[in-house]
């Protein structure tokens, strides 16, 4: 017994010494270049993004799809919607450009949802239109009021946007 708790601490100690000696190739082979990682958190965007047609469809249409592929989709581009931030952050790749494709996006996902419940007679027409009055201020406030750069977040926008 004592002789397996020795050999096992070794084989520990040996691969965390292994593991600190390839650090940075381990890190460049499974992260790549800066420009590999800028794709990870954007092919979830794109995912989202390509999910928006068939979830607008499929509420406008509830014939279309069962309710449990559209819950499925939902699911999806929720997941998608958090893991590109938490990625973008984790591998230092967070970007102006990134935060603009990701909120729009985000418009354009619930934006075309909206529309297709709206189509449906599921909810008022109106909702989706002051959904696009809304985004529209928020990037013009942000680039042309502020002349930012990139998105200026609020404190009043962000609930809206989870609203």
């Amino acid at each position: 017994a004592a002789f397996g708790f020795v050999q096992h601490n070794f084989f520990i100690l040996f691969n965390a010494g292994i593991g600190l000696l390839f650090w940075r190739r381990a890190q460049r082979d499974l992260f790549g270049t800066m420009a590999d990682r800028m794709r990870v958190a954007n092919l979830f965007t794109a995912v989202r993004l390509i999910l928006a047609l068939p979830a607008a469809l499929a509420f406008a249409q509830p014939e279309l799809m069962s309710p449990l592929l559209l819950l499925a989709i939902v699911i999806t581009a929720i997941a998608t919607d958090f893991a590109d931030g938490v990625v973008a952050r984790k591998t230092h790749t967070a970007s102006p450009r990134g935060l603009l494709f990701d909120h729009t996006t985000d418009f354009l996902f619930v934006t075309s949802g909206l529309a297709g419940a709206a189509f449906a007679g599921l909810l008022s027409a109106a909702l989706p239109l002051l959904v696009v009055v809304a985004f529209s201020q928020y990037v013009l406030d942000s680039y042309w009021l502020h002349r930012d750069k990139h998105l200026r977040m609020s404190f009043l926008g962000r609930w809206n946007g989870i609203l």
